[in-house]
């Protein structure tokens, strides 16, 4: 039995709402992304009753779990340079009483490559005197992209590409923070009054307390996005990095890729504030088509989040 989950995700409307003055030349910009297994999508299930989809990491006896259900859904991205290279996934489709699945999948829409590449052309848009820089990490570094300055075309195109995603091993803070603290200290990069880091992670790191330690006087603030369907323990220590680097910390369950999009909109306002007092990027939730699933219903959750449309199994 074959289940078709199709969503339509929303995409970040890059615009103006008014004429915007730029007050300030923009903002210096590291972005981090986690590539740690934790990541990718395994198994899932489905709420009966409100129809909500929870995506799990396959590990333990949750790997061993098997179905003969079948859940396809479209994702945003795929890992990069690695088969299969789909939008279209498939995963076992676990009873909703299934007991053996413990962990949730971080980003199940592969949704983080996408956020980080419009926050990017947005700075390109609005303030292009702005850098951004880009890297991913698991067990080590992946990817570097040291910063540029977004007024050349190529400089974006360049930055967005390393924007990759992938699916190792290990949660290593350490690595990245201190990378990023260091593009943002040298002068050879820096092109305005403002730095930040935006980073996105789904759990606590495997390398101790690296990561803290790289927290110091010139480290500029961290702006994390914790992608966790509910609080756990691991969203302690990424909210520490950023309470005493003077950033932000925000959770936001991967199930709801709007909310996401909503979020790193937020970030960003609040890095630049005063890029224009008038422009906002604008996070523009849709379903697509007419809004409705194959039988001409729109299904949503009952907590009122965009999107979920549920086409029922084949031959019912």
């Amino acid at each position: 039995m074959r289940w078709s989950l199709l969503f339509a995700f929303p995409q970040l409307f890059l615009g103006l709402n008014a004429v915007a003055c730029c007050e300030e030349n923009g903002a210096d910009i590291v972005f981090i992304l986690d590539n740690s297994s934790s990541m990718w999508s395994h198994r899932a299930t489905i709420d009966p009753d409100t129809h909500d989809t929870t995506f799990w990491n396959a590990n333990g006896a949750c790997q061993s779990s098997a179905s003969s259900n079948i859940l396809s859904y479209m994702v945003q991205d795929t890992a990069f340079n690695r088969p299969p290279q789909s939008l279209n996934k498939s995963l076992p489709l676990l009873p909703f009483s299934q007991t053996s699945c413990r962990e949730y999948a971080g980003d199940p829409y592969n949704e983080r490559g996408v956020l980080i590449r419009n926050a990017i052309e947005y700075l390109a848009q609005t303030a292009p005197t702005s850098t951004a820089a880009v890297m991913g990490f698991a067990v080590a570094i992946e990817n570097p992209q040291p910063p540029l300055q977004l007024n050349v075309v190529a400089n974006v195109m360049q930055v967005k590409s390393m924007v990759r995603l992938d699916s190792v091993p290990a949660t290593n803070y350490g690595p990245p923070l201190l990378l990023a603290r260091n593009w943002l200290n040298d002068t050879s990069y820096i092109k305005t009054r403002k730095r930040a880091i935006v980073f996105i992670s789904d759990g606590a790191p495997t390398d101790g307390n690296q990561g803290f330690n790289s927290v110091d006087s010139t480290m500029p603030p961290i702006y994390s996005i914790f992608l966790g369907k509910r609080s756990t323990p691991d969203t302690v220590y990424l909210k520490s990095l950023s309470d005493r680097s003077g950033g932000s910390f925000t959770r936001i369950d991967p199930s709801h890729p709007a909310s996401m999009n909503s979020m790193m909109s937020t970030i960003i306002q609040q890095i630049a504030t005063s890029i224009g007092r008038s422009s906002k990027i604008v996070a523009n939730p849709r379903i697509g088509g007419k809004n409705a699933d194959a039988l001409g219903r729109l299904v949503t959750n009952k907590n009122r989040s965009a999107g979920f449309i549920m086409a029922p199994p084949v031959g019912q």
